[in-house]
């Protein structure tokens, strides 16, 4: 009985294995004999879902999951995607609604029946609208009493 050889990891003995496995069935095939290794059918159930991250228009972005399947999302998609949401933030999105829950709910919920009518067959995981609360937000502002405070020790 052979000992099964030690690889030094995962990677190097699957690949080792797909190489014995195609010499012998090039040698199976150049001897006649027919093919005895199949390629695995693709399963239904969706892998790990693939995450989406859109820069838009006026410093808003958009990450999204979807689950990754049959139905997996292409790029002429997302391009859709990206113009059915860019036009939506250009009429409805406000910096000061991306700081009031319940308007920053109503967005999230309009962009997921959009992005569930643009990737139909796909089913949607998750859906985040952000901002750039610097470029997009007015500075707050300050008061007068509040200054920072300055350690003056004359020691130092």
């Amino acid at each position: 009985m052979q000992a099964e050889p030690s690889y030094p990891n995962q990677r190097s003995r699957s690949r080792r294995d797909f190489l014995e496995l195609l010499a012998l069935g090039s040698v199976g095939v150049l001897a006649g004999l027919p093919a005895g290794v199949r390629a695995e059918e693709p399963s239904e159930e969706p892998s790990e879902p693939l995450f989406e991250l859109m820069d838009l228009e006026g410093g808003y972005t958009l990450e999204f999951s979807v689950s990754c399947g049959p139905g997996a999302p292409t790029r002429k998609t997302l391009n859709k995607v990206r113009k059915r949401v860019t036009r939506y933030v250009a009429k409805n999105v406000t910096p000061n609604g991306m700081h009031d829950p319940v308007t920053l709910q109503g967005y999230h919920a309009a962009l997921t029946a959009i992005l569930e009518e643009v990737l139909e067959p796909v089913v949607l995981q998750g859906v985040s609208l952000g901002h750039n609360c610097r470029k997009l937000c007015p500075p707050a502002p300050r008061t007068r009493g509040a200054r920072p405070l300055i350690d003056s020790d004359p020691e130092l």
